[in-house]
């Protein structure tokens, strides 16, 4: 009864107290894990590039050697932290702080279209609840960053619906023109501007244009990088408007065995610090020309010549990732809440303070909702109902992610409550108690249809998982507890050749640290199983150059410098090959010691 009354008496006090328990607890989840989850003290994937890329515009380097390839705003909004010295801990600060703003921000919206303090309550407090928002406020992603544009925008293109005056138009393009720069798909909403703020008269075709006008302004350094970035390259310069990675993204979730989630290309590295050169070479290969929009066109030619091709198979593939997003919450592909949450062998997992709720459960509700804006406010209701559109559209044209699927959550928890309080009021009872029985069934029905199919098992990625926290363990110097892990990957099997070659060098480090202990016996002994992981390694891919390198040197070591020179021979064979000058003269080094 008191927190009601502080609630109907102080809305904002209540909202901001809510918002300050939620904050201390995500980072006391945060600093309880910090100096043990090997996930938090080194990113990986998307967050290790995101990290590196943030450290060189710290550096001063603001133009890179090639156009932006993802989404360029975060990146760059980390950079003045690094430059001032920041690390780990003040970056979680401030996007946990990113995600209280989108709480309070998405309170404000609420607050704006239905003047009940209850309902946006309800919608912050549902923001609070979910899951996937407060697990990635602890890593080096943009998904905090995305959130906290998506809620803004919500609340600026009301704004502007309510009143379009020019500093609201101003204000609204170029929120927009920050969430093209951190979501590059946003771009649609561009052409969807008259949707909302009118295209009867010149006068509102002028207000779309205003707003349009200030989103390309904030867009233009991104072109203008890009040209940049690309003008002494083979192929000349290239006009990019933001970046030049959607034909790729297509390919992954669109071809030859795809399930609707991230699918490794042949001859492409799912390492993202090799993937796009690789990408670019194969292009260049394939059509014998130059350049990154011609390595977007060729891989988007693929998916689409495979789409149409197959329409047998395209079109259930488009019914799967339907499936993952409406009810998807084990699938990760960088990073796997569910197996990270279950872990015994982590600490305390990170953060999820309050984090009860899946995205899924949200949905049925938050389409309702669309549906009884539309019809009760039409044209007004275009900016809530485009940015739930939209991430809907890119899971299901290019494949799922918890990451594509997360700008909708500002959306969904906007209209979610808004149609429960819209059936709770309606005077027929049977049918109101039938659609709110729905709202709660269809995400367990759909739930357990994923389940019955294994399309969103977590079992199924076990394996990369093992892989991949084994593989921070050892960067760590912790090589005893990487070890079980990867063998766990290859008992999965996951990418036997690189769990071999992982267990081979786990056993090396482990080596190391008995001799350094002065256990001799015990180091040849991790030696000697190691070049029996790195042939099995080689038996199965004999491509991997720096296994010969590894288990060269690790038999000169043994004291067989025949065998090892004959494999140091081979890596530098294949090192030419390749074109590796580099790594060419670093193995000749190595054979003149020898």
């Amino acid at each position: 009864m008191l927190a009601l009354r502080v609630l109907q008496r102080r809305p904002l006090l209540a909202v901001a107290l809510i918002l300050a328990l939620d904050a201390c607890l995500l980072l006391f989840g945060i600093l309880r894990s910090w100096n043990t989850h090997p996930l938090l003290l080194i990113p990986e994937g998307d967050a290790a590039e995101y990290w590196n890329w943030s450290e060189r515009i710290a550096q001063g380097h603001l133009v890179g050697d090639t156009p932006f390839l993802s989404a360029p705003l975060y990146p760059y909004f980390l950079a003045p932290f690094r430059a001032c010295g920041a690390g780990f801990h003040t970056l979680f600060l401030v996007q946990a702080a990113l995600r209280t703003l989108s709480a309070f921000l998405l309170y404000r919206a609420s607050l704006q279209r239905f003047a009940k303090p209850a309902l946006a309550l309800a919608s912050a407090g549902l923001f609070l609840l979910l899951v996937e928002p407060s697990f990635y406020a602890s890593r080096i992603l943009n998904s905090s960053l995305q959130l906290a544009l998506v809620s803004g925008l919500l609340l600026a293109a009301r704004a502007c619906t309510d009143a379009p005056t020019r500093s609201r138009l101003l204000g609204c393009g170029a929120l927009l023109g920050l969430n093209i720069l951190a979501n590059p798909s946003m771009l649609l909403l561009l052409p969807a501007l008259p949707l909302w703020l009118g295209w009867r008269s010149r006068r509102e075709l002028g207000r779309s244009a205003l707003a349009a006008a200030a989103a390309l302004l904030l867009v233009a350094p991104a072109t203008l990088h890009n040209f940049l970035a690309t003008r002494d390259a083979p192929g000349g310069p290239e006009l990019i408007l933001v970046s030049a990675q959607s034909g790729i993204t297509l390919a992954h979730g669109n071809g030859p065995g795809a399930l609707g989630v991230y699918r490794p290309l042949p001859g492409v590295s799912q390492d993202r610090a090799k993937q796009n050169e690789e990408a670019y070479r194969q292009a260049r290969t394939a059509t014998g020309r130059e350049g990154w929009k011609n390595t977007d066109r060729h891989f988007r030619d693929q998916a689409l010549a495979w789409i149409f091709g197959h329409p047998g198979e395209s079109a259930p593939l488009v019914l799967r990732k339907a499936g993952l997003l409406l009810a998807g919450q084990d699938y990760g592909d960088l990073y796997n809440i569910t197996l990270e949450q279950s872990d015994p062998d982590l600490p305390d997992p990170v953060p999820l303070p309050l984090g009860l709720l899946q995205t899924g459960w949200l949905l049925p509700a938050a389409f309702a909702g669309a549906w009884f804006l539309l019809r009760a406010r039409g044209r007004a209701a275009a900016p809530d109902l485009a940015l739930l559109a939209l991430p809907c559209l890119i899971v299901l044209v290019f494949w799922y992610s918890p990451r594509y699927r997360m700008p909708l959550i500002p959306p969904a928890c906007l209209l979610a409550p808004f149609a429960v309080a819209r059936l709770l009021a309606s005077p027929r009872a049977a049918p109101r108690r039938a659609a709110l029985a729905a709202l709660l069934l269809l995400p367990l029905a759909g739930r357990e249809l994923l389940l019955r199919t294994r399309l969103d098992d977590a079992s199924r990625y076990r394996g990369e998982y093992e892989f991949h926290i084994a593989y921070r363990l050892r960067e760590l110097g912790r090589p005893g507890e990487a070890l079980p892990r990867f063998e766990r990957a290859l008992a999965a099997d996951f990418s036997p050749a690189d769990s071999h070659e992982q267990i081979g060098r786990s056993r090396v480090d482990l080596g190391q640290q008995r001799a350094a202990a002065g256990d001799s016996a015990a180091a040849t002994q991790l030696f000697t199983a190691a070049l029996g992981d790195f042939r099995t390694c080689l038996d199965l891919d004999p491509r991997q150059m720096d296994v010969w390198v590894s288990r060269g040197a690790l038999l000169a070591k043994l004291g067989d410098p025949q065998q090892g020179r004959s494999h140091l021979a081979e890596a530098l064979r294949l090192a030419e090959a390749a074109g590796l000058a580099d790594a060419a003269s670093q193995i000749r080094r190595m054979l003149a010691q020898m």
